[in-house]
């Protein structure tokens, strides 16, 4: 075997993914407003549903990037909190979903909640809670690669996603666009 074949087996296998690849069209994340830590917003009456799509890419840099696919419902909510009934806007369903996925383990889940958001404060220094809610969706990306010289490589991104309907990344080269 001549010396550029041995070179290029050898950075091929330098190179290797060692991990399972999760495949397109996988659901990461399936939650819906039964599913919320917060007890009486699981029981919450919710109103007429609002549909928005998304695309997220991420860009690890070094790495193959990754697109996901965002499907989200917002409603007007009414719940109980502290013995009071309460009116809010809030996320009622985010699935998030592989779009285009070449090298990474993926898994997804939102973190509890929905939570308040801080807002301003008044005149006597009460702060106004704004009306839409927000849930925390946290994506893992984990790779593992080489075989000689071995990289692990787990990183990740957490999506903001608001009871108006906006959706926003949190880590770093990953954007958000309208579907």
């Amino acid at each position: 075997m001549s010396r550029l074949a041995l070179l290029v087996v050898a950075f091929a296998a330098c190179n290797a993914t060692k991990n399972p690849v999760t495949s397109n069209g996988t659901t990461l994340v399936d939650w819906d407003y039964t599913k919320a830590t917060r007890a009486g917003f699981a029981k919450a009456t919710v109103g007429a549903r609002t549909s928005k799509d998304f695309v997220v890419d991420s860009k690890p840099e070094g790495a193959p990037p990754i697109q996901f696919d965002v499907h989200l419902e917002t409603a007007p909510v009414d719940f109980e909190e502290g013995g009071e009934t309460v009116h809010h806007t809030a996320p009622v369903a985010i699935k998030i979903s592989v779009k285009d996925n070449t090298g990474w383990d993926l898994s997804g889940k939102c973190d509890e909640g929905p939570n308040y958001q801080f807002g301003p404060v008044d005149a006597k220094g009460r702060m106004e809670t704004p009306s839409a809610m927000r849930e925390d969706c946290d994506v893992s990306e984990h790779r593992l690669q080489g075989t000689v010289l071995e990289r692990s490589w787990q990183i990740g991104f957490t999506l903001n996603v608001y009871g108006d309907g906006n959706v926003k990344p949190f880590g770093e080269n990953v954007t958000v666009r309208p579907q």
